[in-house]
């Protein structure tokens, strides 16, 4: 797709920010062309990519760029790619070139080469809902010697605002040599928690410089995900990145990367910030309860839930009449059988009560991805859990691959918590074969996986690197029930959630999503004191 710049739609949101962005709203709505960036520099003028011998073979991969050769220069249709500079373009991060002269930039490299700092990429967009997203990126520090095996050298960023910035920071580093990243960091920023992105996460680390009070919680993310420092030409991931981050915090607040540096001088800038409209009001309605308890009386969500229309007044599309037991009245379907919500048809075992959400939605603690980038929904709980361990569930359809005869896709599920006490019970659940690849802190406590497949033979459940573990694996038969969220297609949640909550006592969490290769669960975000869903 193209990037498009600030439409008319933009006027009628409701926005906290500097000039620059009000004048980029007001140009726009105008029929003005705004640059990207906020930036009204007509100076500033994209170049374009030009062929080489009447081809763009050397971009990289054809499916990456899918290319082509318009009148000597090179014009990209991929997702998420400027059409003209070929440049990774996602969501409000524009992504430009800026050439030795970066005053006009929030983030600057220094280094001590006598031919100048080379190309940066940089883009400045809207944010995510959760907070601030900053990203660096480089492929390596500067005059970094090569070694085998890699050694880390060390990366210092000096991160300060001129603004009181009240939204918390997340900070993505990116780097492909090992890199030792030294923060040295104002007082009054808050960081609430630094992301490494690394193709040797082992060997790279984030710290903070002497005297810097302010403890970091630092998530290292699996090995195989995207990562660039801006141009993905001849290689590298940016765009897919950037497409992982908005997707996990709803938007990209910040850009910069470069090849290769000594330090950075990173001044936060400041955006613009949507605010969303308040949800409705919650009402009441009666659901099943568990056996041998009471009939509940189960608030109704307070988002709104879109009820299921009815097909010439039947409601055969819901899902078998046994399962869901549904009628038509009024035009909309009512699902009246045991553990499935009235309105949505979605499960309601005890206190997890699942509901449908968008993957940009801020109640999400456990966000799937799929590249190249595709709509989809999300299934989600948060119960009261048991009162022996917390047990979280995870449930897909399938991951990116689908073959036959079937062989298993790799997932990789990324853990972050920064609390351990409690033992951790998780059940991994997917109809055809998938890898799973966990990635978790160590000071997490899990007890044991639960992997509920219908391929059990052919699935599996690991470490992202095969490093030892205490947890044991648990297969349950091919027929146990299973399920990803929503039954309606022929899977089994209700059962599945049902089971669980007999053995465990309850369940803690559930996630779920039809197809995934990524999923970032954040633990710390359910918290021991957070309110059931309702």
């Amino acid at each position: 797709m193209d990037c498009s710049y600030l439409s008319l739609i933009n006027v009628m949101k409701v926005f906290i920010c500097v000039p620059v962005c009000i004048s980029s709203v007001l140009l726009s709505a105008f029929g003005e062309t705004v640059p990207p960036n906020g930036s009204t520099d007509p100076s500033h003028v994209e170049k374009p990519v030009r062929c080489y011998q009447g081809s763009c073979w050397y971009l990289g991969p054809y499916f990456q760029f899918v290319p082509e050769c318009v009148d000597g220069n090179c014009q990209c249709y991929a997702p998420n790619y400027n059409k003209i500079t070929c440049l990774p373009c996602v969501g409000s991060c524009f992504i430009r070139k800026y050439e030795d002269d970066f005053s006009s930039v929030h983030a600057k490299p220094l280094d001590s080469s006598p031919f100048g700092s080379g190309i940066l990429y940089s883009c400045v967009g809207k944010g995510g809902h959760q907070g601030d997203v900053h990203v660096l990126g480089v492929n390596e520090v500067y005059g970094q010697r090569h070694t085998s095996p890699p050694t880390a050298e060390a990366m210092n960023v000096s991160i300060s605002s001129s603004s009181s910035l009240t939204r918390p920071i997340i900070l993505v580093l990116t780097n492909y040599e090992p890199v030792n990243w030294i923060l040295d960091v104002q007082p009054h920023l808050n960081i609430r928690k630094v992301i490494l992105i690394a193709q040797y996460p082992d060997l790279s680390s984030v710290t903070t410089v002497s005297g810097v009070s302010q403890s970091l919680v630092v998530e290292k993310w699996p090995r195989s995900t995207p990562r660039g420092f801006g141009s993905d030409i001849g290689g590298g991931k940016t765009a897919e990145m950037l497409a992982i981050l908005t997707e996990e915090f709803g938007g990209i607040t910040s850009f910069a990367g470069i090849y290769q540096t000594e330090s950075w001088e990173l001044n936060l800038p400041s955006v613009c910030h949507e605010i969303y409209p308040k949800v409705a009001e919650a009402t009441t309605h009666s659901t099943p309860a568990m056996p041998g308890t009471a009939v509940q009386t189960e608030p109704t969500p307070s988002y709104e839930v879109e009820p299921i229309s009815c097909l010439d007044n039947s409601c055969w599309h819901v899902g078998p009449p046994l399962q869901f037991n549904a009628s038509c009245v009024k035009g909309h379907c009512e699902c009246n059988a045991p553990y499935y919500n009235k309105i949505s048809c979605l499960p309601s075992v005890g206190s997890c009560k699942i509901r449908s959400l968008e993957i940009n939605s801020g109640d999400l603690y456990a966000r799937p991805s799929l590249f190249p980038l595709q709509p989809y929904t999300v299934y989600s709980c948060i119960g009261e859990g048991s009162t022996s361990a917390d047990v979280h569930v995870i449930g897909v359809h399938e991951g990116s691959t689908k073959t036959q005869p079937p062989t298993a896709s790799r997932i990789y599920v990324s853990i972050s918590s920064t609390t351990g006490v409690r033992s951790v019970v998780f059940v991994l659940t997917n109809h055809e074969p998938v890898e799973w690849r966990l990635t978790y802190p160590p000071h997490l406590n899990i007890a044991k996986v639960i992997l509920i497949s219908h391929y059990p033979e052919l699935s599996s459940v690991t470490t992202e690197f095969g490093e030892s573990h205490t947890w044991t694996v648990e297969k349950r038969p091919s027929d146990a029930p299973g399920g990803y969220g929503t039954d309606r297609e022929g899977g089994n949640t209700v059962g599945m959630l049902v089971d669980l909550t007999e053995e465990f006592g309850g369940v803690t969490s559930f996630a779920g999503t039809y197809k995934a290769n990524y999923w970032f669960f954040n633990l710390t975000a359910i918290g021991d004191d957070v309110t059931p869903t309702t």
